[in-house]
C-alpha cells in the first residue's frame, strides 16, 4: 500500500503561509494540509495507483497559492512518500519561504533496481545525485527517488 508521511520542522517563528502538498496520478488529486508545527508527524494511506507496478506522479509543494511541481517516475505501489517542510530564511529574498523536503522510500528497502527519476515541471533543476532541486521564488524542493 502507498502511503504518504508529513512533518513539518518546530521552529520559534511561525511559517510564512499555508503548507500543503497535492499528489496527482491516482486517480483523484490527493490534497493534504502539512501537519502544524513542531514534532508533529501525520501518516496516511493513499488510493491505489492506477495499476500495478511503478508508475508517475506529480508533486504539487504549496506555499499559500504559489507551488512547485515535481515528476517523479518509478513509484512502486508498496511505496512510502515522506515529506518534511521547514521555514526557509533567505538574505537575499525579502521574505520567508519554506524548504520542502521529499523522500521516496521503496517497499524493498533498495536505493538501486528502482527505474525512480525526479525532474522539476517548470524551470531549471539543480541535480544532486537521486535528488533535483526544484524552486519557484520563495519556495524550495529537493526531491530525492
Amino acid at each position: 500500500m502507498l502511503t504518504v508521511r508529513l512533518a513539518t520542522a518546530p521552529d520559534p517563528s511561525p511559517m510564512p503561509g499555508l503548507l500543503r502538498v497535492e499528489l496527482m496520478g491516482l486517480g483523484d488529486p490527493v490534497s493534504l494540509l502539512m501537519p502544524p508545527a513542531g514534532l508533529a508527524t501525520t501518516s496516511q494511506p493513499l488510493p491505489p495507483p492506477p495499476s500495478h507496478g511503478e508508475f508517475k506522479m506529480i508533486i504539487y509543494y504549496y506555499l499559500d497559492k504559489r507551488r512547485v511541481g515535481v515528476i517523479v517516475n518509478g513509484v512502486g505501489e508498496n511505496d512510502s512518500i515522506n515529506i518534511f517542510a521547514s521555514r526557509l530564511d533567505k538574505p537575499v529574498l525579502p521574505y520567508p519561504g519554506v524548504l520542502y523536503i521529499g523522500n521516496i522510500i521503496h517497499g524493498d528497502l533498495q536505493t538501486e533496481g528502482h527505474d525512480c527519476s525526479v525532474q522539476c515541471e517548470y524551470g531549471t533543476p539543480v541535480v544532486e545525485e537521486c535528488c533535483v532541486v526544484c524552486r519557484n521564488e520563495n519556495i524550495v524542493t529537493e526531491t530525492c527517488c
